[in-house]
C-alpha cells in the first residue's frame, strides 16, 4: 500500500509536493513519521481505521413485500408483485418501496404523480410514513427475528379510513 502526502517544504515543483512512501508494518519512512500526525502513522502501522472507525458493507435487510388482504372489501386490491422476496440495504425509505409497488404495477404510467400519495406501505396493520427506514420498522413494528413482511394498498381516502 502506498501513502501520499502533500509537504509543503518545496513550493517550486509541484510533484515534490506529494511524498509517496510504502507503509508496511515493519518500518516507516522517516519523512513520513515528520510530515504526518501521529494518529496517521498509527493507524497505517497497525492497518486500522483512524480513531479505530470501521467502514463496512451496509446492512442488508430482506422482506416481503404482498398485496394487503383488507382491501379487498373496498374493491381496490392491487395485483401481487412477480418479485415480493426483495433484498436491500436497511437504510432504504418506505418511499422508495412505495415507488417500487408504484413502478413495477405500472400505475402511474406518465410518472407524474408522487408514489406516496398512491400506495401506502402498512405493517402489522400500520400505515408507515415514508420517511421511514427499514431498519426502523424492523426494529420498533415487526420486533421479530425472521423476514419483515411488508403489504401495499391503494391510498384510501381519509373519509374511507
Amino acid at each position: 500500500m502506498f501513502f501520499g502526502l502533500f509537504s509543503g517544504e518545496n513550493q517550486r515543483h509541484r510533484a515534490s509536493h506529494l511524498f509517496f512512501s510504502p507503509c508496511q508494518n515493519s518500518a516507516i519512512d522517516s519523512g513520513l513519521r515528520k510530515h504526518a500526525g501521529a494518529w496517521l502513522i498509527d493507524a497505517l502501522s497497525r492497518e486500522q481505521e483512524p480513531y479505530g472507525r470501521k467502514y463496512s458493507v451496509p446492512a442488508r435487510v430482506i422482506f416481503h413485500l404482498q398485496p394487503h388482504a383488507a382491501n379487498l372489501a373496498h374493491g381496490q386490491r392491487l395485483p401481487k408483485l412477480q418479485t415480493s422476496r426483495l433484498m436491500c440495504p436497511d437504510v432504504l425509505v418506505i418511499g422508495k418501496v412505495c415507488q417500487h409497488v408504484v413502478d413495477s404495477l405500472k400505475l402511474d404510467p406518465d410518472g407524474e404523480t408522487d408514489a406516496t400519495a398512491m400506495v401506502d406501505v402498512l405493517c402489522q396493520e400500520q400505515v408507515l410514513t415514508p420517511e421511514l427506514t427499514l431498519a426502523t420498522v424492523k426494529q420498533f413494528w415487526w420486533k421479530r427475528s425472521d423476514e419483515l413482511v411488508l403489504t401495499y394498498r391503494k391510498r384510501m381516502e381519509p373519509d374511507a379510513v
